[in-house]
């Protein structure tokens, strides 16, 4: 338990505002957020960039190539250096330069470079600079273009002027309709002419007689009244007829083989049973005529075979094409090189590839 003012800084500590690299409220904060002086808030943020200075003299002072300052002779020393001048067998400033250019005593300069006849020998050496061959850039891929797999000169890859790659190949399905030997097909009618039987009938009239129940029936003659396409050889009765016509291929699919479509014309005709009394056809009254009524059976004909839908694939397969052409023909270059030695053999030169020519010239001393 505490009071409010308590309660209110134990619970609720205010949090201390920061400021980096900025004047507020008067006071300068440095770049860790402490209050500090100007001038320290300008070293922690505004630090100054050291200038740096190569080989060169900046206001009146001079910089070596470290950018150091120094003296003029520093100076001088460090950005212009002079080469050393080389003398051979020569007396300069005091100094004997023996036959390489070192400098040594009298006496070895005599040694070295006072003979009764000093000769240089010429030694050469043969440099051979090989130019590779340049190609322009490669062409865009051509369009694509057809070859046989098994039957090919092509070059895959990349070679020196021509580039083949593969593309891929392309599946192109065909049909074609083969008759099958092993599936008849058989049209089954009723039209077969088994004989004929003696009836008396209504002249002017039209029956026919079922032979198995030996009802008359009357009549009008056979009318086509539609065409049809089934899956099966339908049966025919003494009302209806079919007549097979062919096959019809548009409704297959790779499987119509195994379930062909028979197209049949459809013929029909009406038929009533005759009024009989007493057993007598009273259906009409006519003159009784003698007529030989033709008996019909089963007729079964031939109509062919059940065709096949053969479906073939064919792959064809491409390929293309980058090229290049050489724009400067692989060379070699031979150039030569000559140095004097006073030394025969020069060892020196002759590991470097130097071979001595045979000439030879007098050094005047």
């Amino acid at each position: 338990i505490t009071t409010k003012d308590g309660y209110e800084k134990s619970c609720m500590p205010k949090v201390e505002e920061k400021h980096y690299c900025v004047l507020f409220n008067g006071k300068y904060y440095d770049k860790n957020g402490n209050i500090t002086t100007k001038d320290g808030y300008e070293k922690s943020c505004m630090p100054k960039v050291e200038e740096k200075h190569y080989c060169v003299l900046f206001n009146g002072k001079y910089y070596d190539k470290n950018g150091n300052i120094t003296t003029k002779d520093g100076y001088e020393k460090s950005c212009m250096p002079k080469p050393e001048t080389k003398y051979y067998c020569k007396l300069v400033n005091g100094k004997y330069y023996d036959k390489n250019g070192n400098v040594v005593t009298k006496a070895a300069y005599e040694k070295s470079c006072i003979t009764k006849e000093t000769y240089k020998y010429l030694y050469r050496k043969t440099i051979t600079t090989k130019i590779e061959t340049q190609y322009s850039k490669w062409s865009d891929w051509s369009e694509n273009k057809v070859y046989d797999p098994d039957n090919n000169n092509i070059a895959w890859g990349q070679g020196e002027l021509v580039w083949n790659e593969k593309v891929g190949y392309k599946v192109t399905k065909t049909h074609s309709y083969v008759e099958d030997r092993t599936k008849p097909i058989y049209n089954t009618t009723y039209d077969k002419l088994l004989g004929y039987k003696t009836q008396y009938v209504c002249d002017g009239y039209t029956y026919y007689v079922d032979g198995t129940t030996n009802t008359t029936y009357t009549t009008s003659g056979w009318s086509k009244v539609d065409r049809v396409v089934l899956t099966y050889m339908p049966a025919q009765t003494d009302t209806k007829r079919y007549v097979y016509v062919g096959m019809d291929f548009d409704r297959c699919d790779d499987t119509c083989t195994l379930k062909p479509y028979y197209i049949f014309d459809v013929y029909t005709r009406s038929a009533s049973k005759a009024t009989t009394y007493n057993n007598v056809n009273v259906t009409a009254k006519c003159n009784v005529v003698e007529k030989k009524i033709p008996v019909y059976g089963k007729n079964v004909v031939f109509a062919g075979y059940v065709t096949d839908r053969v479906t073939t694939e064919k792959k064809t397969y491409y390929y293309h094409t980058k090229t290049r052409t050489i724009t400067q023909k692989a060379s070699t270059k031979t150039t030569t090189d000559d140095k004097w030695t006073y030394t025969n053999p020069d060892q020196t030169l002759i590991n470097q590839g130097y071979v001595y020519t045979g000439t030879k010239e007098k050094v005047t001393q």
